[in-house]
């Protein structure tokens, strides 16, 4: 059985939170998380919803950082477009 590091104990991530979602970027781990709104469980401990975890690594292994940086632009591009347009994002 392979033992995986546990590395989002070891640094706290950046972290962008909206009612919609969290997003967390722990750049030691080079790691970015997309998640669903924390939430609280019956014992008011407070719980992180659905993630996806994406290794940035595997970006420069497959050589898609120019592909994931045109990305990124676009995505901001479009974020600032609605609050430009009064959007709810």
């Amino acid at each position: 059985m392979k033992i995986y590091e546990k590395w989002f104990e070891n640094e706290q991530p950046v972290t962008i939170e909206t009612k919609s979602g969290v997003i967390r970027f722990y750049p030691q781990a080079k790691r970015l998380q997309i998640s669903r709104p924390d939430y609280f469980n019956a014992e008011g401990e407070r719980l992180i919803g659905k993630t996806v975890t994406i290794s940035l690594q595997s970006f420069a292994d497959s050589g898609k950082v120019d592909e994931l940086a045109n990305m990124f632009e676009t995505v901001v591009a479009c974020a600032r477009e609605c609050t430009q347009s009064g959007a709810d994002i």
